[in-house]
């Protein structure tokens, strides 16, 4: 999106961070919203990135367990699951282990259920070149009982569109 842009590394915690983005070095710097968000400091946005400009990371989602046999434990935390959130986390999951994609792999994916009875998922996902100058982005639509089969069928899309060419981990 800006190849005029020189992307370089930054080390440090998010303090660290927002300090070095009001100096001359950074003319600006990508963090997590929902991270801010959760220390406070969302009024430190100043822009939300669209998925069209940059997926978020793929399978991002909290857990609670508990052991198998503890069934008041298992009654509690029954209210807690979504199933939209499980189908949305089995997509994304698969499209990552379809294309073997990895932590320092270039992929991202995005999966969500937007009708009423959420009966539909929706799944946008793209694979890069480290570098970023090359991108294969796929999206689809598959039934919310079957996401694992959306991700496998997209991930295949994309490795048919060169994505296995441009993975540096693989």
């Amino acid at each position: 999106m800006r190849p005029d842009a020189q992307i370089v590394p930054l080390r440090g915690n998010v303090d660290t961070r927002l300090r070095k983005a009001m100096t001359e070095e950074y003319g600006a710097i990508v963090l997590a919203a929902a991270g801010l968000a959760r220390l406070g400091l969302a009024d430190r946005v100043t822009e939300y990135l669209p998925f069209d400009v940059m997926l978020p990371a793929r399978a991002g989602a909290l857990a609670v367990q508990c052991r198998s046999d503890d069934r008041l434990a298992r009654d509690l935390i029954a209210p807690l699951h979504d199933p939209a959130a499980e189908a949305a986390v089995t997509a994304e999951r698969a499209f990552l282990a379809a294309v073997g994609g990895g932590c320092c792999a270039p992929v991202g994916a995005y999966a969500e259920s937007d009708d009423v009875d959420a009966a539909v998922l929706r799944l946008t996902a793209l694979v890069a070149s480290p570098d970023g100058s090359q991108i294969v982005r796929v999206s689809g639509e598959g039934a919310c009982h079957e996401p694992a089969a959306l991700g496998e069928r997209l991930a295949a899309t994309a490795l048919d569109a060169g994505a296995a060419m441009l993975e540096a981990c693989r």
